[in-house]
């Protein structure tokens, strides 16, 4: 997992946890006094009916503002951890095939405010023509143009398959 994603997973699941415990402290331990400096509609709190009532609405806004944030943090380690795991097991099956780079494109995401790109491989079995889509990578791949580049993939399903931008480095 590169480190833009550890940082943005970090601070989406750490604030959506935060937001997300301080709102249920509020919910589910309510006040044992009146709060000295609590105001509701710009009026002091002074009774503990109202005080109860501060720490219910404290609550559900923290916790409304927690969970997408720890939604989103969860499901983005969740994807990332099961796309390690698809690649972990394309490897483990060791079948991999060696496919011609043919083109680049431009990347769906930017990293640190610079374009990504991804590699079109193309490999032939049988007559058939597969194309396969690199990860994001982080520069264009001219030099890399006609070379080839090892491909781990499923053959019942050539649908799942990981280009291996790392092979290209060793080659060099």
């Amino acid at each position: 997992m590169n480190h833009v994603k550890k940082i943005i997973i970090g601070v989406f699941g750490g604030v959506g946890l935060i937001f997300s415990i301080l709102g249920l402290v509020f919910l589910l331990s309510p006040p044992e006094g009146v709060p000295q400096s609590a105001r509701i509609n710009n009026r002091p709190v002074t009774t503990i009916e109202e005080a109860r009532q501060l720490y219910r609405i404290l609550g559900m806004i923290f916790t409304l503002i927690g969970v997408p944030f720890l939604g989103v943090g969860a499901g983005l380690f969740m994807r990332t951890v099961k796309k390690a795991n698809r690649r972990r097991a394309l490897i483990a099956a060791g079948d991999s095939v060696t496919a011609k780079i043919i083109g680049a494109g431009p990347g769906l995401v930017t990293i640190n405010s610079m374009p990504t790109y991804v590699m079109k491989c193309a490999y032939e079995q049988d007559g058939q023509t597969y194309i396969f889509a690199s990860d994001a990578i982080t520069f264009y791949p001219e030099e890399f143009m006609g070379k080839e580049v090892r491909v781990w993939v499923n053959r019942n399903n050539p649908k799942n398959y990981y280009v291996d931008t790392d092979s290209l480095f060793v080659m060099l």
